[in-house]
């Protein structure tokens, strides 16, 4: 957690071409460890593939990720 980590997290979702539909930011009871900030983000992509080039590039910029697919 520190300033402009949002904003940096966004750019990199901007950057691959996802729409951010939510945000659920999370700095003080969730899964994240001390120090840390768990996001959670409601993204629309293009399918499978732009899901698996989103998660690269957050990986390369840092952030860990998990994949929640909604059933709907």
């Amino acid at each position: 957690d520190r300033p402009g980590g949002l904003a940096g997290l966004a750019k990199v979702v901007a950057e691959a071409g996802a729409n951010v539909i939510e945000i659920h930011h999370d700095r003080a009871f969730g899964m994240a460890a001390m120090g840390e900030t768990e996001i959670e983000l409601t993204l629309e992509t293009r399918g499978h593939q732009h899901v698996a080039d989103v998660r690269e590039r957050l990986a390369r910029a840092g952030y860990r990720t998990y994949e929640h697919v909604n059933g709907n």
